[in-house]
């Protein structure tokens, strides 16, 4: 008999200490969590839903559904506690990292056995909440609905690893095994208390989520090719078509700012007041773009901001593998007139458009642009109210990578046009292990190399004979400019 006892206390305390996945998040379900305790609003459900799942460089991120208004009202009822996004990183441990509105980072591990502690979430000054799997409990987590729960102890230490009496020491929250997340903070406004220990807009570079940012956007590399498409339609008294082609020449970056140099081919039909006008030009250009104009790229997702004086406007980052052959991209929506929060909310909840409507991409800067007729040089007499100007990237060639068609000026009846001649040229050993020899080069000139993703790796003077030792084995695309002309070409690293 104790024998058996003790066969029986062996199987249940090696089930209470093995290490368990929940399955926190689901596409598949809806999950319900009531707000508690706050203003009085004990029986206030809330409700969120991932409506996409995407593979991004650091894990799976699972992107939620938060315009689903409980009140019909504005922000203040709205379902945004747990942020836009998780990410379930590629580690032992199954763990999500939330982000709350000000991009915090908030870490979860799914995957743990009892009294595991891990790092929940880090201030700037340096203190740190860490959590710890206390227990296993069975009790129920909704009304009629019970489960196995893992409760989250969070304890509060200083950088000096001291623990400290301060929100939230003591505190807990719930994972449930059959259904996620059964209790936890408003991660919005995590970790908000009475002694106003404020969260500041920290990221997470240890472990390299990344997001498209204003340096990001404008880190455009020699040998990047663009077309744009640009309209205006004025019921017939005032139409404008342009159709641009900048081709990078050179980049140049410092604290404040990048220089881009390119070759531009712009076409341009204007028909004014029944006169139709053609402009063909080939040139170089020269353009400044300050990291400080682009202020919205570096705030975080769906946070207000000031877009100008009585106006506000709000960023969206999305991640779509299909589109703009998978480059991350962020929206930037604007133009709101009003200053009241809950006309805000409302105008996002029933899917206005607001405008300007611009959209950014990873190392590609602009690819969509909707503006004011205000904003363009035009004669007076133009209507300010009838239409807005819309930009719009059609084709890029980015190392590798290419989206859309290219813009064909022949067909406009382009003359002259001055794109650069090909350049013929021969490597060998194609695969190769160390090294690459080049041949048919005559002046001087660069060479770019990019991975398959599109970054460049690596852009130095040509020589016919370059090392490749320290690239890992892949694809990779070698791009040689000179006064003589452009040529790519691919090759193999073994």
């Amino acid at each position: 008999m104790r024998l058996f006892v003790l066969i029986l206390t062996l199987i249940f305390g090696i089930s209470e200490l093995s290490a368990q996945a929940i399955p926190l998040i689901s596409p598949d379900r809806d999950m319900t969590f009531t707000k508690r305790n706050t203003l009085d609003e004990d029986s206030a459900y809330f409700f969120i839903r991932t409506t996409s799942v995407a593979d991004e460089a650091d894990g799976t991120a699972y992107y939620f559904n938060v315009n689903i208004d409980t009140a019909g009202g504005g922000c203040e009822t709205d379902t945004t506690f747990m942020g836009r996004k998780a990410l379930l990183l590629d580690d032992i441990y199954q763990t999500y990292v939330f982000f709350n509105d000000q991009q915090d980072s908030i870490f979860i591990r799914t995957d743990v056995e009892l009294y595991d502690s891990w790092v929940f979430y880090t201030w700037p000054d340096g203190k740190y909440i860490k959590a710890q799997a206390n227990n296993k409990i069975f009790k129920p987590i909704m009304p009629g609905v019970n489960d196995t729960i893992v409760r989250i102890k969070l304890s509060v230490f200083d950088p000096s690893n001291n623990p400290l009496d301060i929100w939230p020491d003591n505190q807990k929250f719930d994972l449930s095994e059959q259904y996620g997340l059964a209790e936890l903070y408003n991660f919005y406004a995590f970790p908000n208390d009475q002694e106003l220990i404020l969260l500041r807009g920290v990221s997470n570079p240890d472990t390299a989520i990344t997001d498209v940012s204003a340096h990001a956007a404008l880190d455009i590399a020699p040998g990047y090719e663009m077309h744009y498409e640009e309209f205006f339609e004025d019921e017939g008294y005032f139409d404008l078509h342009r159709l641009y082609k900048l081709f990078v020449l050179d980049t140049l970056h410092n604290d404040l700012s990048v220089v881009i140099t390119s070759q531009r081919t712009l076409w341009q039909e204007l028909t004014l007041s029944g006169t139709t006008d053609t402009l063909q030009v080939l040139d170089t250009i020269t353009v400044e773009y300050f990291y400080s104009d682009l202020a919205q790229l570096d705030t975080p997702e769906l946070q207000w901001m000031q877009y100008e004086e009585g106006a506000f406007a709000f960023s969206d980052f999305i991640l779509e593998p299909d589109t703009y052959s998978g480059i991350r991209h962020k929206w930037l929506y604007g133009g709101y007139s009003s200053t009241s929060e809950d006309t805000l909310c409302a105008s996002i909840l029933t899917g206005a458009s607001p405008w300007p409507l611009k959209l950014y991409g990873n190392e590609l800067g602009i690819m969509y642009k909707l503006d004011s007729v205000l904003e363009l040089l035009v004669p007076d007499a133009i209507d300010p109210d009838y239409g807005n100007v819309e930009l719009q990237m059609v084709y890029f060639q980015k190392g590798l990578i290419t989206w859309g068609e290219p813009i064909d000026f022949y067909e406009l009846g382009f003359t002259g046009i001055n794109e650069p001649a090909e350049l013929a040229f021969q490597i060998y050993p194609n695969p190769a292990e160390d090294h690459l020899q080049i041949s048919g080069v005559q002046q001087a000139a660069y060479i770019n190399i990019y991975s398959a993703d599109g970054r460049l790796l690596r852009s130095e003077p040509y020589y016919s004979y370059i090392s490749i030792s320290e690239l890992p084995s892949g694809i990779y695309l070698l791009q040689i400019m000179s006064d003589e002309g452009t040529g790519t070409t691919t090759f193999i690293k073994q």
